[in-house]
């Protein structure tokens, strides 16, 4: 039988070791979630310029 002591730490060495896995857990799916937000609003802004692009060029084929 293991010394209470020795048990105590391995208990506390895995509850640390499952606290910084949660946080690379975390961290990852903040990244994830940060990637997908810039991929919407790049394509948001294309979208934009593009309308804008074709608002103006519509104005000049009808003037001509």
């Amino acid at each position: 039988m293991a010394h209470p002591k020795s048990r105590h730490y391995r208990v506390a060495q895995k509850a640390v070791e499952a606290q910084v896995s949660q946080r690379e857990d975390d961290r990852r799916r903040d990244s994830i979630f940060t990637l997908m937000l810039i991929i919407v609003l790049i394509t948001q802004l294309f979208s934009l310029a593009v309308r804008i692009y074709g608002l103006f060029a519509g104005n000049d084929t009808e003037a001509c």
